[in-house]
């Protein structure tokens, strides 16, 4: 795609995260084995949280990659809920655009412009943590934070922090230089964080590499989810039954402890998921969070084909599909909600966005006991 495409891209994504929505959701992804939840909380106003999943197959490659992603907007400074959304907006755009470099460069690359994209807007003085994981079908799965949501590995003999927390607190304890208690430095400081997406400062960005045995989970926790303690989070998924009770299971608990802040979660199952990296996206773009999907075509840069919606190849030379193509990422950009009938000049896409709350696979309601909160579509499915 050319720039002007990427950009259209990135504007639809982030439209598409920053709609308005329901105050909670649990969503598990119909095509793959992860569960993403979102709460707002008793005292907050607004959720400033964002979670998602990305599903694409990048050029040249024989897999698909899935982006599994969580930003948590900084409620003490300016525009929290659009710093999330435009932090992972940028992050899934960049991701999209470097499909074609080693994970790490890919990654590093996609926080660099996410912080890039949020300093440009807030000058600083807005921002958010971000926390991701990325599967490839290598050996390894790759995970990368800023700030303090959190990548936890979890199986039923424990549970253990993958990522590496930016606050005062942590440097304090990783550092041992400083001649106080923890106790007393969460009380003064409280966890104030020393970076973020959006700081006017350079990003030391954590990046880790973790192979996946056989039965484990990867959870991405803000930091409104994981107050209720690594010792819950674990003994939650010991006695849940698959990855969308464990989930809803989190954010209720965390509103059980007063719910000070929003709390969001993504759960994967790293067996199934493995697994379903082999089924081809194609052309698509495949994104969801608690509330929805989204679907957004991603056709061949350049070359000698062009493949429309009913998956006929046309011929015609590079500089004619190049023309084809910004035609129809460019109507792509004014598809809202519903499939449109397509002019002739634009059968090229298709895009749906499925955001109707009866037609969400989550569930939303509070004040029911679990066993029918967890009756989600698909659950009949993973007994």
């Amino acid at each position: 795609m050319s720039c002007d495409s990427y950009e259209i891209l990135h504007e639809q994504i982030h439209g598409w995260l920053h709609r308005k929505n329901i105050s909670s959701s649990v969503r598990r992804v119909s095509t793959l084995p992860v569960a993403i939840a979102t709460d707002i909380g008793l005292v907050r106003k607004e959720n400033q949280d964002s979670v998602s999943v990305l599903k694409f197959r990048p050029v040249n490659k024989t897999k698909d990659m899935v982006v599994v992603a969580l930003a948590d907007g900084m409620g003490g400074m300016e525009g929290g809920g659009n710093a999330a959304s435009l932090t992972l907006s940028t992050f899934f755009t960049e991701v999209i655009r470097n499909s074609h470099l080693s994970i790490r460069e890919c990654l590093e690359k996609a926080i660099l412009k996410a912080n890039e994209a949020v300093l440009k807007l807030y000058k600083g003085n807005g921002g958010a943590t971000l926390t991701a994981i990325v599967l490839d079908g290598s050996e390894y799965i790759t995970t990368a934070n800023v700030g303090d949501s959190r990548i936890y590995g979890i199986t039923n003999d424990g549970i253990v922090q993958l990522s590496e927390d930016d606050t005062l607190v942590a440097l304090a304890k990783k550092y041992n230089n400083i001649d106080i208690k923890s106790s007393d430095i969460d009380s003064k400081f409280g966890g104030e964080l020393v970076q973020f997406i959006g700081i006017d400062s350079v990003l030391q960005i954590h990046c880790c590499d973790i192979t996946a045995p056989r039965g484990d989970a990867v959870l991405l926790s803000s930091d409104g989810a994981h107050t209720i303690g690594d010792s819950n989070l674990n003994k939650l998924f010991v006695h849940s039954s698959n990855t969308g009770v464990y989930a809803r299971r989190i954010i209720d608990l965390a509103s059980w402890f007063g719910g000070f802040d929003n709390a969001s979660v993504a759960v994967v199952e790293l067996d199934g998921i493995l697994k379903e990296l082999d089924v081809s996206s194609g052309y698509v773009i495949n994104i969801w969070d608690p509330f929805g999907e989204l679907k957004l075509v991603n056709l061949p840069q350049g070359g000698s084909n062009v493949i429309d919606n009913k998956g006929q190849i046309d011929n015609g030379d590079s500089k004619d599909n190049n023309k084809i193509h910004e035609s129809i990422v460019r109507k792509a950009a004014v598809v809202k909600r519903k499939t449109r009938s397509k002019s002739s000049n634009a059968k090229n896409i298709e895009k749906k966005e499925l955001n109707k709350n009866e037609e969400l696979e989550n569930i939303s309601q509070l004040d029911m006991s679990f066993p029918e909160r967890n009756s989600v579509k698909g659950d009949e499915n993973e007994k």
